[in-house]
């Protein structure tokens, strides 16, 4: 049992009762995180996180009953616990971790929600009550507190670091990588190119440079319109993937087509772009948003 004194009263907690977990051997990967979390749940205690979660729940409750700054005070610390923890998981949804802590013995015992007779307090409604229990002023006090103390070389030995950490320099990963465009990213793109390219053939045509269209290019844009609100609703069919694949091979060769009269139009203006009224900056910009 541990007392905190807060808002002038003293407040005592009891520790939790947990059995012991169920051994779990031949895994070393089970091993590592096991040994992660209880680093982790030390640096709790060393790094004073959960006696500052627990002085940032009882205040403004000046006037609350040791009974309410108790209850508030055990919450807090599972609060901080659950955050921790779902953060190291990858932030996953409150349905799926709270089957994840229901469903594990050392993750139950981490969030303090492992009792003698029962695994309880892991409800998705409480984990979400437990992210929106810390104010962000809060959270940002607790972070701040915790990179003081791994600055500073005393108190950063306090919290098992052999030496501090060097606080004024950022390390960013910049890596880009290119990813596989998919259905539907695919042809939605082709959309919007063959929207530049009609807008760009729009102009090159209102400045008095026209080249020959079976159509105007708000005919093509009315197509490929029709052919994108139909493949809005294949999925709706029975046979969606067919009919994805039916409306694409319609989309293609109509974006080919809208592409050929772009390039041609774009050719004109380069060459004659002195006779319309664009200044050569303006001519430049829509020769360059073809692209073709």
């Amino acid at each position: 049992m541990t007392k905190t004194g807060a808002v002038g009263k003293e407040i005592a907690i009891q520790s939790w009762l947990r059995p012991a977990q169920t051994v779990v051997k031949a895994n070393k990967d089970f091993e590592q995180f096991r040994d992660q979390l209880g680093q982790i749940d030390e640096l709790l205690g060393k790094a004073h996180l959960e006696t500052l979660a627990m002085d940032s729940a009882v205040e403004g409750f000046e006037k609350a009953s040791a009974r309410q700054l108790r209850g508030r005070k055990q919450f807090a610390m599972k609060a901080l616990r659950f955050q921790v923890l779902r953060s190291i998981l990858g932030n996953p949804s409150y349905r799926s971790f709270s089957r994840s802590v229901a469903s594990s013995e050392l993750l139950a015992s981490f969030c303090g929600v492992r009792q003698i007779d029962a695994i309880r307090g892991a409800a998705k409604s409480t984990l979400d009550r437990a992210a929106k229990f810390f104010s962000e002023k809060q959270v940002r006090w607790m972070h701040q507190v915790l990179i003081e103390m791994s600055a500073e070389g005393d108190r950063a030995k306090e919290i098992g670091l052999t030496e501090p950490i060097q606080t004024g320099e950022v390390l960013i990963d910049s890596t880009c990588m290119e990813a596989n465009i998919h259905y539907p990213i695919d042809w939605v793109l082709l959309r919007d190119v063959s929207r530049t390219l009609l807008k760009a053939t729009i102009l090159i045509r209102r400045a008095g440079l026209c080249q020959r269209m079976p159509e105007e290019p708000e005919a093509f844009a009315r197509a490929m319109n029709c052919l994108c609100l139909e493949m809005t609703n294949t999925r709706r069919k029975t046979d969606a993937n067919k009919a994805r694949k039916s409306v694409l091979r319609r989309i293609k060769p109509l974006v080919r087509t809208i592409a050929g009269h772009a390039k041609r139009h774009r050719d004109r203006l380069e060459s004659s772009w002195q006779s319309t009224r664009y200044s050569e900056a303006q001519a430049r910009q829509i020769i360059e948003s073809t692209g073709c």
